[in-house]
């Protein structure tokens, strides 16, 4: 781990410096204009001061970012006051696939006590953690004004959009993070996830293969690949690349391990092989158990190919638990249909029309019931 600061008369020129020196990978981490003091500041000029630092081989091998807290850990040793030491660490810690949050929090917190320009850094990581995205983006704004942190700061804030489905903004702020940082894999599997939300899937591609060019061990890149290509219909290359996602990652480290499984599951579901669509599905169920989708996706095998009703109903009710959407209520208002309860069908196309009033098919449906409870 090399941190170094570079001083020039110029943002731009002093990125430079950075980037001569430590190579094309290394980080800007932090920006500040450095005013002149003492009796002759008059005669001399304002200069800009970058700290930039650069992992050598942390960002292609495996296991890269445990190298990484391991190394910022020796820093903190050398330096108990090393600020940036501490926010590298924490960096890591996210980035890495056991994304220890918490410990991440813990650093930010304590680069945050040592330095005071790093605590918005850290109050805007503690909004994220807490799923409150509309603050953590108001504090990731000044921060970013404030040039801390930055390519982390883009990639926390575009986190942040991505969360609120602000895909176009989320884009914007990892391009910039790619522009701050071209050598890491983790920034182009963030867009090519956003570029797939927006069906921008040829670019999508494009970006996952950069990250597996970069990272060919990280098994998001895949998965994000593979997403593009379901979307796009071409079943056998999404079958192979979440295959490789989940060969990648065999012991399901990290919060999206689920992903490739439940995306396999559906590829399967649309080739119409039920029994390793089933298999998959609960596969992520068991890694994420508050994945409403893969509930409502079971509950559909369940009621239309597999024909068990109680299954179907039991899994669309675990999915309304989760998330209670018109949708999930209207299929399982159809199952209750389909079994002669007219009852529960009813309440649940009546909870269907509360939470989407004009919704057609619930209209509809809610129709065929009244005629049926004659």
């Amino acid at each position: 781990m090399i941190i170094k600061k570079f001083q020039a008369g110029s943002e731009k020129e002093a990125i430079l410096l950075a980037k001569e020196d430590l190579g094309k990978d290394a980080i800007v981490m932090n920006i500040k204009t450095v005013k002149p003091k003492g009796i002759f500041k008059i005669f001399r000029k304002t200069t800009v001061e970058v700290t930039a630092a650069v992992d050598e081989g942390v960002k292609e091998k495996k296991n890269a970012f445990e190298e990484a807290i391991v190394e910022y850990s020796r820093a903190i040793e050398l330096e108990p006051k090393y600020a940036e030491a501490f926010l590298g660490r924490g960096n890591a810690r996210c980035w890495g696939l056991d994304e220890n949050l918490e410990l991440a929090q813990e650093d930010y917190d304590t680069a945050a006590a040592i330095d005071t320009k790093y605590r918005e850094f850290a109050q805007g990581f503690r909004y994220f953690r807490e799923k409150d995205y509309t603050e953590a983006i108001k504090i990731f704004d000044k921060v970013i004004k404030n040039k801390i942190n930055l390519m982390d700061a883009y990639s926390s804030r575009g986190n942040s959009y991505s969360n609120i489905f602000e895909y176009e903004k989320a884009i914007d702020d990892h391009t910039e993070a790619i522009r701050l940082n071209p050598g890491f894999s983790g920034n182009y599997s963030n867009r090519a996830y956003c570029y797939n939300q927006t069906e921008q899937f040829d670019e999508a591609i494009a970006d996952s293969d950069q990250a597996i060019k970069l990272s060919p061990e990280n098994f998001l890149s895949y998965t994000f690949r593979g997403d593009a290509y379901l979307r796009k219909k071409d079943y056998q290359k999404a079958l192979a690349d979440f295959g490789r996602a989940i060969r990648l990652n065999p012991d399901n480290k990290g919060k999206l391990a689920f992903y490739p499984y439940f995306l396999r599951g559906f590829t399967y579901d649309s080739q119409s092989d039920y029994s390793r669509a089933l298999a998959d599905y609960s596969q992520a169920i068991i890694l994420n158990p508050d994945f409403s989708i893969a509930y409502f996706c079971l509950g559909n095998l369940y009621m239309r190919n597999i024909k068990n009703l109680p299954e179907a109903i039991k899994n669309y009710s675990k999915a309304i638990d989760i998330f209670p959407d018109a949708l999930i209520y209207i299929r399982r208002g159809q199952c209750y249909e389909e079994m002669g309860d007219y009852d529960k069908a009813m309440a649940d196309i009546d909870m269907a029309l509360t939470l989407e009033p004009e919704d057609e098919e619930a209209l509809e449906t809610k129709g065929r019931i009244s005629i049926k409870r004659r």
